[in-house]
């Protein structure tokens, strides 16, 4: 048996960004922390190999929009974030 379903709805994250100086190694003064609101689609299928036994593999897209994280240090930050997640199982 064949089970295929499609979903969709709201998702969160947390990000957590530090400016990092790759001359001296050092992390510089200059962090940010904040929640991120986005959407999400996702589409997947299940198969039942038995009636105790089943896997699935599911499609999931998320996007988080564009936007600029201003640092203490008046350092600014660009970010266009989409993830493309596979599940098997």
């Amino acid at each position: 048996m064949v089970l295929g379903y499609a979903k969709g709805g709201v998702a969160w994250e947390w990000d957590n960004f530090h400016v990092f100086n790759s001359a001296t190694l050092t992390t510089v003064a200059a962090s940010d922390d904040r929640r991120r609101t986005g959407w999400t689609i996702g589409i997947g299928g299940e198969y039942a190999f038995t009636n105790y036994l089943s896997g699935f593999v599911e499609y999931n897209y998320y996007d988080f929009g564009s936007r600029d994280v201003n640092f203490s240090n008046g350092g600014i930050l660009d970010i266009n974030e989409t993830k493309s997640v596979v599940r098997p199982a």
